[in-house]
């Protein structure tokens, strides 16, 4: 039997598809000779994960199943190259759903084209989603000339100054946005410590987001398993019964009818008054009506049918749920000798999910837990330091609160992401759980009351910021920050 393996399309522009960091990460293995089972081993993934992400592919194009033995296929000549055009700078936007109303792209009494115009609304609202690579129209291979030129180029159509004494209307303040994290880019980009450092980062986002897909994928997969095991139980038991309904019915001798019981009734009258015995073959009339014993044989056999039936639907459902922990089991064991724990405690819970009552899994799962949150804590961290120092706050408040799930004992992280939300004009109902979950966890910290202080000052709500600020002032009462933030406090209305 051959087994096919993926192999890349030519011709297919994969940045323009709608790939998660697992979906990337597995298309950069595929080499048209590497089976599904070997990425999966090669990459630490499991391999349920691996396939996801290759049928993905193929839906979208990008791969084909091949026989790795099979000669390659007649590639026909490239077309001769197209006529030179104007190069224009990418948006780094291509393949996105439009994010903005069209009213915001028709708004009246502006100096600016229509080209212009989507290319400022694509870029400012999709800025929190564009690294600097892709905000340039780069790859990470790029050299710092290409940089450069990727800059100028955007600079050139952006910039507000190109639209001097134009009426810019809303499309100015976007404008001046787009243009200070294009600057940001080049500025970090062009930076050799500042690119290293800014590849360090993305490389945690990629393997975090990759580890959160994995995670997603994995409950989707035990579903799927679950409700497989149950189909496959209820159509062993529905073809069981089926074949006892089919079975034959016990052989009855016919019961005389009506009519037959009163002609001969009648017979034996007329022979007794003849002084006659009743004539050879006339039966005797019948006893009192019972239960057949055909019918009582019958009976109590599909009684034991049914008995059956709930019998093998028990026992073929606990079997598939012993091979699906058999399975993920060995998944789970395989990740640890390969020293991948965020992999061997998704594969070891998804071998609990189907036997809770395994002891052996359930040790084996909190040893790969533990060993995998202290990684991802590590990750996160890194990220959302450097998130916050590039004052990348939305994104920093999210890595924080990523950290406080997996240490909720860990006061820090959960003032932090408090902190980076009101910096970012974010929830503020999230902040204020995480000021006070920081607080809950180090009551007599002043720090993570003045920052649960600010929350409430965002939120408009001056005399719960005035309560928390003293009581920081009774915990120390000669700060002179808590002071300050006394006395700068806005009248109560």
């Amino acid at each position: 039997m051959v087994t096919l393996v993926p192999r890349v399309r030519a011709g297919v522009d994969v940045r323009k598809l709608p790939l998660d960091p697992t979906d990337g990460f597995v298309l950069t293995r595929i080499d048209g000779q590497t089976t599904v089972v070997a990425i999966s081993q090669m990459t630490g993934l499991p391999e349920f994960s691996v396939i996801a992400s290759v049928e993905k592919l193929r839906g979208l194009g990008a791969v084909d199943m091949i026989d790795p033995a099979a000669p390659p296929p007649n590639v026909p000549a490239p077309p001769p190259p197209p006529p030179p055009v104007e190069k224009k700078a990418n948006s780094g936007t291509a393949g996105r759903s439009q994010r903005y109303p069209e009213a915001e792209l028709a708004e009246e009494d502006v100096d600016i084209d229509m080209e212009h115009r989507r290319q400022v609304l694509d870029l400012f609202y999709d800025l929190d989603d564009l690294d600097h690579y892709t905000l340039l129209g780069l790859t990470r291979e790029a050299d710092k000339k290409a940089i450069k030129r990727a800059y100028y180029d955007l600079a050139a159509r952006l910039h507000p100054d190109r639209f001097f004494r134009k009426r810019l209307g809303s499309f100015k303040t976007k404008m001046d946005v787009v243009f200070a994290k294009i600057t940001t880019a080049h500025d970090v980009l062009t930076s050799k410590e500042g690119k290293v450092e800014y590849d360090s980062y993305l490389g945690d986002v990629v393997n975090t987001r990759a580890l959160e897909a994995q995670l997603a994928r994995a409950q989707e997969e035990i579903q799927l398993a679950k409700e497989a095991i149950e189909a496959q139980a209820q159509a062993a038991a529905a073809q069981a019964l089926a074949a006892a309904a089919l079975a034959p019915e016990p052989m009855r001798a016919p019961s005389p009818s009506g009519s037959d019981l009163e002609l001969r009734a009648r017979r034996e009258a007329l022979a007794r008054r003849l002084g006659k015995a009743p004539s050879p073959g006339i039966a005797p009339p019948p006893p009192p009506s019972r239960p057949d014993v055909g019918e009582v044989a019958r009976g109590r056999s599909m009684e034991e049918n049914r008995d059956t039936v709930r019998r093998m639907y028990d026992d073929r459902l606990q079997a598939a749920k012993r091979a699906q922990v058999g399975k993920y089991k060995a998944l789970g064991m395989a990740s640890l000798a390969a020293n991948d724990p965020v992999a061997a405690s998704n594969a070891l819970r998804m071998a609990l999910s189907f036997d809770e009552t395994d002891t052996e899994v359930r040790a084996l799962y909190e040893d790969a837990e533990q060993r995998a949150a202290a990684i991802l804590v590590e990750t996160y961290m890194k990220a959302a330091v450097y998130e916050e120092r590039s004052e990348r706050f939305a994104e920093a408040a999210r890595s924080y609160a990523k950290v406080s799930q997996l240490r909720p004992q860990d006061s820090a992280p959960a003032d932090a992401a408090a902190r980076c939300l009101v910096e970012a004009n974010g929830n503020l109902h999230e902040a204020a759980d995480l000021a006070k979950h920081a607080i809950t966890l180090s009551p007599q910290n002043v720090k993570y009351r003045v920052t649960l202080a600010n929350v409430y000052v965002a939120a408009n709500l001056v005399l719960a910021a005035k309560r928390e600020l003293e009581n920081a002032a009774r915990i120390d009462p000669k700060s002179t920050l808590v002071a300050e933030m006394l006395r700068r406090l806005p009248k109560p209305a």
